[in-house]
């Protein structure tokens, strides 16, 4: 007890230090709780955020089979349930579905006949309701296209002709994609018509209908039992278990004694779902726990330095107790106790510091796949590694205590009269931990052999190597800038401003608290450049990978608008751009992968695409400017009439006439078809609102044979004005052939039509594309390839090159061309279909809705951003977020270390501040003393400490490069340069105020007072 009063009264007497230990050894202590914290959290985040970004389908399970006569809806349902209820299948609810292929209407159209349970809850009624006992509800395409109305009869017929009517309840709008979880993802009975899918969407009818149906007209029914899974808050032990249940879910249902004719088939992606979860989660502890580690020796060099400035002001203590018959052992018993009196008051705050480092690490390491939070949770692993760093933080603690419970007060005053030097700055520990740390590093360098086997792994040298060297440098740093203002101690000594001279003297002479607090700085803050590059580095490498992928920031899929063009001369929203993929043929090249097409117009394209200075050797600016669209086909003089007149022998009056026009708001249109007659006729065609002709063209409609055509064409007018076919050329479609020569004041063309060949045609000489190709195309292709694209082969002209480009796979061949003359090109031949299929935009809200607003059908959405999520997900990519939120973390430490030891050190000073103001010195030399030897400790260590973060950075940039989860793009090295600058800015802040509270102290303490007293 009496041990305890006395240690309580010396902590109380010393509460400043006394917290300073107990801060320490609580950082020392969260650091290592927060391993098993973030590895338990980071565990259910990769669960959580893997379920949450699943599909529908892949999350569900998916039971189906088809309706016999023998089948009884009431017993398949509690067989359903059952086998869920058996296996442990946590089933949220179960929808059933029926879905059957009849003929409808009067035109008979073939559609989906589909009932599925709660479905009028999700869909959109125009007019009328869900239908009822013998009704049906059906689309808004459905009804225009036959000419349907609400309460009309529907004639539903089936296989063999049967006969049923309905009556017509409702008309609705169908989902237009498959965000409503409801309808089962790409599961789902309505095929989503985005892109080129144009498949009938399905009528619906309650279950007793299409239950009567099937039996009255024969229909094959489809019957399908959607159990939407429970997986809320599940965890990762209750997820493991999932793929055995719904293995044993799927025996149970397949064991022969389902009702029906056959076992029903059982899917569920579940199974694949977890495996990739496991598969995420192997080595996550590893990587978590050498970061750990190499934090936690840092925290021990810090400790163990608290631990000498402890003992530093507890020596003279001791040595009066143990000349007074105290043994050695007992004190040492008593600084052991007053260790773990420390460590014990530091564990629950060391456990909360481990928490808040969890949780740090997270918000900092990157975009959360679905929105999925990060929770963390106490376990018995945190508290048995916090209770162990407790223990191992009071031992070092207690370390330095060993010498100064054997010195007598004789000894301690000898002690005292000797070199003012601190132990460590006599000893060198940079020859021991230095040479160790370049061995590290020398065996990392050499180990680099096959850089592709070890992409995404973190190897420990990465870690402890540099930490060694940052260790062993600081201290050879700090050596060296002591020795440097010992050799300026004459320069100093002949300084005529005071304050400069008291501060260098002090520096110079009394190095022993500016030596450690220099160390504590160069230490933390190289430390913090190293661990937040490495950070920086690995999440620039995921945004630029899914940048890369994605093309920009949002992806969408669209189909034909609703209203306007579908071309690029429609209007998207801003921050958005049109693409179009597009297939090529009649490459003269081999390639691995098929080259990828992609249409483009460079002047919305350029503000919304993601481009990274690698790509190409030219800037990007430079090559949307030569994608710039040529003009295609000639110019009307106005809107009217175009007059052709043509020459026609009576062979060719199977023929048809045909122009192509551009409208004045940018539509390709191909006018009616006129019938040739034998001999001169003048054929008008209606040209009203079109600007530009893109060409003439004999089209049949029998293409099953081959023949000859020649046709006089005798003048061409627009509006009364010539039309000038000099120049012009066969328009190059399939099975076409002939030429066209001038004849006289008109032009001949003589063609051939090949089987399958339909269309024979002229037009203006169209302009080479202008296109950017990858370096394997150009090499292959030459610089003017002709290609085919579509119903015709287009002339392209190669203005530039490029290594990769946004939005196409590593490694595949690409061109890029100039979308509008493309889409020009192509609209020349009659009645081709081009299309945008894709919308790009920028900026952090999902485009669907504003691309809905103007009217396209939207399928697919990819996100730049969900990518980089899944990418968050990799346990380096964990391991170095912990790494750089505990050296964040630690340089705060440091900085409240440096604050503290700055105010006691500068009140230790008090007598010699006392004589200088006796002796009629003024408060600003106070001032300027105590801030230019703090600006010169503190500044010269902030700098050198991210100078040596620099150089150790580059040392180990191909083996930190390597680690990096991506390979595409190529990862880079990247500062986060705005941790550093706020590290700096916070240091300056703490600096000034440490200065200005012992300026303040040392100013407020009377003269006279600490004259008197004893200068120790």
């Amino acid at each position: 007890m009496a041990m305890l009063r006395f240690l309580s009264r010396r902590l109380v007497a010393q509460r400043l230090l006394a917290l300073g230990v107990v801060l320490t050894l609580a950082f020392s202590i969260g650091v290592m709780a927060s391993g098993p914290i973030y590895t338990d959290a980071a565990r259910e985040f990769i669960v959580t955020s893997s379920i949450a970004t699943a599909t529908i389908p892949t999350k569900s399970i998916r039971v189906d089979t088809y309706w016999d006569h023998s089948f009884s809806w009431t017993r398949a349902d509690q067989m359903v349930a059952a086998a869920a209820a058996e296996t442990g299948v946590p089933v949220g609810q179960i929808v059933r579905q029926g879905e059957a292929t009849a003929r409808v209407g009067p035109q008979q159209a073939s559609v989906p006949l589909l009932f599925r349970d709660g479905s009028q809850d999700h869909l959109t009624f125009r007019s009328g309701a869900a239908p009822g006992p013998d009704e049906v509800a059906i689309t808004v395409g459905l009804a225009y296209s036959s000419g349907l109305h609400l309460g009309d009869t529907l004639d539903v017929l089936g296989p063999t002709n049967g006969r049923a009517a309905l009556r017509i309840s409702g008309i609705f709008s169908p989902p237009p994609d498959a965000s409503d979880p409801f309808w089962f993802g790409e599961g789902s009975p309505f095929p989503f018509n985005y892109g080129d899918n144009r498949d009938p969407d399905p009528i619906v009818v309650d279950r007793d209908t299409e239950q009567r149906l099937s039996d009255d007209l024969g229909l094959t029914t489809h019957l399908t039992w959607d159990l939407y899974l429970d997986l809320s808050g599940i965890t990762y032990t209750r997820a493991a278990a999932l793929p055995d249940a719904t293995t044993a879910f799927s025996h149970a249902m397949t064991d022969g004694s389902f009702v029906g004719g056959q076992p029903p088939n059982v899917a569920s992606g579940i199974p694949v779902l977890v495996a990739q979860v496991q598969r995420a989660l192997i080595g996550l502890r590893v990587p978590i726990l050498l970061v750990l580690i190499q934090v936690w020796v840092v925290t021990l060099v810090v400790i163990a330095g608290v631990g000498v400035l402890l003992v530093a002001r507890q020596s003279f203590e001791l040595a009066v107790l143990h000349s007074r018959g105290f043994t050695g052992r007992t004190l040492l018993l008593v600084q052991a106790a007053q260790a773990a009196l420390a460590a014990a008051v530091a564990l629950p705050v060391g456990i909360l510091v481990g928490a808040f480092l969890a949780r740090f690490a997270a918000a900092t390491n990157g975009p959360r796949p679905g929105n999925v939070g990060f929770v963390t949770h106490l376990s018995g692993g945190s508290l048995a590694f916090a209770a162990g760093a407790a223990l191992t933080g009071a031992l070092v603690l207690a370390l330095p205590s060993i010498p100064a419970v054997r010195r007598t007060i004789l000894d301690e005053r000898r002690q005292a009269s000797r070199d003012g030097h601190p132990t460590l700055a006599r000893v060198p520990v940079e020859l021991i931990v230095l040479p160790v740390g370049l061995f590290a590093l020398a065996l990392l360098r050499n180990s680099d052999t096959t850089p592709a086997a070890r992409v995404g792994s973190i190897d420990p040298l990465l870690l402890f190597g540099p930490t060694l060297v940052m260790l062993g440098a600081s201290f050879l740093v700090v050596r060296l800038l002591s020795w440097l203002v010992r050799s300026l101690d004459g320069r100093i000594g002949r300084s005529k401003r005071v304050a400069s001279y008291l501060a260098g003297r002090r520096l110079a002479r009394a190095p022993g608290i500016a030596f450690a607090s220099a160390i504590l700085v160069v230490l933390s803050v190289g430390l913090l450049f190293l661990s937040t590059s490495y950070r920086a580095t690995i999440l620039q490498g995921h945004a630029d990978a899914a940048h890369a992928a994605v093309g920009t920031d949002w992806a969408a899929s669209v189909g034909s608008p609703s209203s306007g063009s579908d071309r690029f001369d429609e209007a998207v929203p801003a921050d958005m751009a049109p693409v179009a993929t597009f297939t090529l043929d009649g490459f003269r090249g081999r390639y691995a992968t098929e080259p990828t097409g992609l249409a483009i117009d460079p002047a919305s394209f350029r503000a919304v695409a993601w481009w990274r200075s690698d790509f190409a050797s030219e800037p990007f600016d430079t090559l949307m400017d030569r994608l710039a669209p040529a003009p295609v086909g000639v110019s009307l003089p106005g809107a009217g009439a175009l007059d052709v007149t043509l020459d026609a022998a009576l062979g060719d009056t199977d023929l048809a006439l045909r122009a192509t026009l551009v409208r004045a708001d940018g539509t390709i249109t191909t006018t009616d078809a006129e019938p040739l007659v034998p001999g001169t006729h003048t054929y008008p065609i209606d040209a009203s609102g079109a600007n530009r002709l893109l060409s003439l063209t004999l089209t049949r409609a029998d293409p099953t044979d081959v023949r000859r055509v020649g046709v006089l064409v005798k003048s061409v007018t627009a509006d009364g004005a010539p039309v000038s076919l000099d120049g012009w050329t066969l328009l190059p479609t399939f099975g076409a052939g002939g030429r066209l020569a001038r004849d006289g004041t008109g032009w001949s063309f003589d063609g051939k039509l090949g089987i399958g060949g339909s269309i024979l045609g002229v037009e203006p000489k169209p302009p080479a594309i202008p296109t950017i190709v990858s370096d394997d195309v150009a090499g292959q292709e030459g610089n003017d390839p002709r290609l085919w694209a579509g119903d015709r082969t287009v002339p392209l002209g190669v203005v530039g090159t490029a290594d990769a480009f946004p939005g196409v796979p590593p490694g595949t061949p690409f061109l890029i061309v100039s979308g509008p003359t493309l889409f020009a090109l192509q609209g020349a031949v009659p009645d081709s279909v081009q299309r945008i299929t894709e919308v790009w935009a920028r900026g952090g809200s999902d485009p669907t809705a504003a691309l809905r607003d103007a009217g396209y059908q939207v399928g697919d959405v990819a996100s730049a951003l969900s990518v980089e999520g899944r990418l968050a997900q990799a346990p380096q990519s964990l391991a170095v977020g912990l790494d750089a939120a505990a050296a964040t973390a630690g340089l705060g430490l440091v900085i409240a270390g440096v604050m503290a030891t700055l105010y006691f050190a500068q009140r230790r000073r008090e007598f010699e501040f006392a004589s200088l103001r006796a002796m009629g010195a003024k408060g600003t030399t106070v001032r300027d003393t105590i801030a230019r030897e703090q600006i010169a400790l503190v500044g010269v260590a902030t700098v050198a400490g991210i100078a040596l973060g620099d150089v150790v950075l580059r040392l180990v940039r191909t083996q930190l490069l390597t680690a990096v989860t991506t390979t595409f793009p190529a990862p880079t090295i990247t500062v986060d340069v705005r941790v550093l600058v706020v590290a700096v800015l916070v240091i300056g802040v703490a600096a000034a105020t440490g200065v200005g509270a012992a300026t303040r102290a040392a100013l407020r303490a009377p003269i006279t007072t600490v004259l008197r007293g004893d200068p120790e």
